[in-house]
């Protein structure tokens, strides 16, 4: 069916915010191209933190512009009013709202009398005053749950409830490279990715190092690309990636966001925790292997299962106690990783090499 075949207003610019971590901004390009599939005339800009911002200046994507947002302190607030002011948007739809972001955008939308809509992931008390949500409260992957707030507005303001619900099947992230020519990378190699937004989601390093060596014994002319930042904890990872002896197939690299992709486009795979660096893999084609630990794959891994494969230890009672997922930032124990052996992992991962 076409999509625009029953709309009968089509806003002329949208603004579509995700003011999260950079893979939910990743996730949140299934939206991007949900919206320039049911309006292609229409002007979509995609606002994404500040931080963040430089990565999409690498890449293309279906969005046609770009919006930083800075809402960390209060005094930047009117700046990013009178930017947006400025664009002249019909719509704002935000992702995943948060407080601050809600308190932001709802004074812009009383302002200005501009459409904003939003919806947040799996809360069941959600405020849906005059923006009902579709399925509000329940648990779906993260890229459905951008898709279903989209369609809820959508058909909210349009007054077209027989919409068809899109399927995060149907929008599968994808990026392209602007300027691929920037870097000089191995011939054949993947990426580990080591680093987390936090400890419990990471598999300990030192089995990162024992596929390492198995890769060298079996296939020495494949490198293995470890991108690190400069932050304080990654330093503490690089200055024990280097003490350790490591193997010499690993390469750590250091890159500013915009120039991250071309390190990661055309690996012959990608192996790490689950975390923005994997995201970034699979919207550029490379096929994953992603470990989870806290949280269960169903939200943060909406990908196919035969490019990307995940492991997990399900039914730990230590990870549902308060919640459907374990949101602790450190753990003495850390069962739902150390449970997954370098040995299993490798007998997934062997048959690449051959």
């Amino acid at each position: 069916m076409n999509l625009t075949s029953k709309i009968l207003v089509t806003p002329k610019k949208i603004l579509v915010v995700k003011n999260r971590a950079l893979g939910d901004s990743i996730i949140g390009l299934s939206a991007i191209m949900y919206l320039k599939q049911l309006f292609p005339n229409s002007e979509l800009t995609y606002g994404v933190p500040e931080w963040i911002y430089p990565f999409y200046l690498g890449v293309e994507t279906k969005a046609d512009h770009l919006l930083s947002i800075n809402l960390d302190k209060t005094w930047n607030w009117p700046k990013l009013f009178f930017t947006i002011f400025s664009k002249r948007f019909d719509l704002i739809i935000e992702l995943h709202q948060s407080g601050r972001t809600s308190i932001f955008f709802k004074g812009y939308s009383l302002l200005t009398n501009t459409q904003y809509r939003f919806h947040n992931h799996n809360v069941s008390n959600f405020d849906q005053a005059d923006n009902a949500i579709l399925d509000q409260g329940v648990t779906k992957a993260s890229m459905q749950r951008d898709l279903d707030g989209c369609w809820s507005a959508v058909s909210n303001i349009l007054n077209n409830p027989k919409l068809s619900v899109p399927s995060y099947t149907q929008f599968q992230p994808s990026l392209k490279i602007k300027n691929n020519d920037l870097t000089t990378k191995p011939v054949k190699f993947i990426i580990f990715g080591v680093v987390a937004t936090r400890k419990t989601k990471m598999w300990p390093l030192t089995n990162y190092l024992i596929i390492a060596k198995k890769i060298l014994e079996c296939c020495p002319e494949v490198k293995i690309l470890i991108p690190l930042s400069n932050s304080k904890d990654d330093q503490n990872i690089e200055k024990e990636i280097t003490s350790s002896n490591p193997p010499s197939n690993i390469e750590i690299i250091k890159s500013p966001l915009k120039t991250l992709p071309h390190y990661l486009v055309g690996a012959l795979l990608y192996l790490g925790n689950d975390t923005g660096l994997k995201h970034i893999c699979a919207a550029l084609g490379v096929v994953t292997y992603t470990f989870f630990g806290p949280e269960e794959p169903l939200e943060w891994h909406p990908y196919d299962q035969s490019l990307h494969k995940f492991f997990f230890i399900p039914n730990l009672p230590c990870r549902t106690v308060t919640s459907h997922f374990c949101g602790i930032p450190t753990c003495d124990h850390l069962t739902c990783q150390t449970m997954i052996s370098p040995v299993d992992v490798w007998e997934q991962l062997h048959h690449n090499f051959k």
